[in-house]
C-alpha cells in the first residue's frame, strides 16, 4: 500500500507529542514509565544543562548496545541493532527466511527492510549464538506514516486509535529455522519487544500480523487475542494473515503475577504461557534501562545509503511525509 499524503498539522502534533527529534531525552533525569529514573542518570551542576546522549549510531557495535544474555548457560545474546552492521544482518536473516517461506521473492538487494526502519523511533533486536544471528524483531511505533499493519487491517487500528490507544506493531518477528523449537529465543525477543514498547515507548497495544496457522499458538502462550478477518498481505507475497493485539497493560499484570509481584489478574483463567519464564520487575527496569542508553538514530550515511540510494524510500514519499524526515532529521542534508 502506498504511503498516503498527511495533514503537516498530524505530523506536528506528533512530533510535539514525544517522537521524532523530541524522542531523544536527556540522560539525566530520564523516567522510565513507572516513574523510576534511569539508573545511570548523569548528575547536573545547577545552572547548567543536562549532558546529552550520543545521538548518531556509531559504525560498529559498542558494550552498551548489549542488552542481555540469556538460555540455560547464557549462550544466547540479545543485542539491540543500532551499528549498522547489526542491523543489516537483522535484514539479512529477515530476506533469507522469508524467501525459503515462499514470503518474499528473490532481490538483488538481499535484505528485508521497510520506510519503517528509517523513523527513529522504530527499534530492531537481534538474537545472537556464537556470534551468529538466530532471531530478530522489529517494534514499529504508530506515526503518522501509520503501521504496516495499516495495509490490511486499517478499520481495526483505526478503531483501536479513535479510542485513545497508543499502538505499536510486531515487526518482521524472525527466528532462524534451525531455532525455532528453541523457545528461549522467542521469549527473548518477546521480552525485549514488549519492554521497548511499553516503557520506552509508552505504548498500550501491541499489535502483529501472523499466519492463521499460528495465531493460536500466541493466543494461548503470550494472550494475544484476535481482531477482525482473515486477509491477504500483499507484502508477504499474498499469504493470508490475521491482526492480533495484546494489552501492554494485561502483559506486565501477568509478569507480575507469575513472579509473586501481584495478584492474578482478572482475564486470565488458566493454561500455561511463556510469563513464567520472561525476567521479574527487578531485570526489566535494568533492561529497560541498557535500551535507553544503547538508543540512537540511524546515521545520515546510512540513511542515504538504504533509504535514498539503494532504495528510494524517502524521495519516492508524498511530500507531507518527506517533511516529516525534514523535522526527525534536521541537522542531515
Amino acid at each position: 500500500m502506498e504511503a498516503e499524503p498527511v495533514n503537516l498539522d498530524i505530523i506536528n502534533q506528533w512530533l510535539k507529542a514525544g517522537a521524532g527529534t523530541s524522542f531523544w531525552p536527556d540522560r539525566a533525569g530520564y523516567r522510565l514509565d513507572n516513574g523510576e529514573i534511569l539508573a545511570d542518570s548523569i548528575p547536573v551542576a545547577p545552572g547548567r544543562a543536562p549532558a546529552r546522549p550520543a545521538l548518531e549510531a556509531p559504525a560498529y557495535r559498542l558494550p552498551e548496545h548489549e542488552i542481555a544474555c540469556f538460555g540455560d548457560h547464557n549462550e544466547y545474546r540479545l543485542i539491540m541493532a543500532v551499528a549498522e552492521p547489526d542491523r543489516l544482518a537483522c535484514w539479512r536473516l529477515v530476506y533469507q527466511e522469508y524467501l525459503g517461506l515462499g514470503y518474499s521473492k528473490p532481490s538483488a538487494i538481499q535484505y528485508r527492510y521497510s520506510i519503517h526502519d528509517a523513523l527513529p523511533d522504530t527499534a530492531t533486536f537481534l538474537v545472537e549464538r556464537s556470534g551468529e544471528a538466530v532471531g530478530v524483531v522489529t517494534v514499529i511505533p504508530d506515526s503518522p506514516l501509520n503501521l504496516p499493519a495499516d495495509e490490511s487491517h486499517r478499520d481495526e487500528l483505526n478503531r483501536m486509535r479513535a479510542e485513545g490507544r497508543s499502538l505499536a506493531e510486531v515487526g518482521r518477528l524472525t527466528i532462524r529455522k534451525d531455532f525455532t523449537n528453541d523457545r528461549q529465543v522467542l521469549i527473548g525477543l518477546f521480552d525485549a519487544l514488549s519492554i521497548y514498547a511499553r516503557r520506552i515507548r509508552r505504548a498500550t497495544d501491541l499489535v502483529i500480523t501472523v499466519n492463521p496457522s499460528h495465531a493460536r499458538y500466541y493466543e494461548r502462550m503470550l494472550l494475544f487475542e484476535r481482531l477482525g478477518e482473515e486477509r491477504s498481505l500483499g507484502s508477504v507475497c499474498g499469504a493470508p494473515a490475521v491482526l492480533l493485539r495484546l494489552d501492554l497493560g494485561l502483559e506486565r499484570r501477568m509478569r507480575r503475577y507469575t513472579h509473586g509481584e501481584g495478584p492474578r489478574p482478572a482475564e486470565y483463567s488458566s493454561g500455561r504461557t511463556f510469563y513464567p519464564w520472561v525476567p521479574g520487575e527487578a531485570e526489566e527496569s535494568i533492561r529497560a534501562s541498557r535500551m535507553i542508553r544503547a538508543r540512537a538514530r540511524p546515521a545520515e550515511s546510512f540513511l542515504k545509503r538504504y533509504f535514498v540510494k539503494l532504495r528510494p524510500l524517502i524521495p519516492n514519499l508524498p511530500a507531507s511525509l518527506q517533511y516529516l524526515f525534514e523535522k526527525c532529521y534536521p541537522d542531515y542534508d
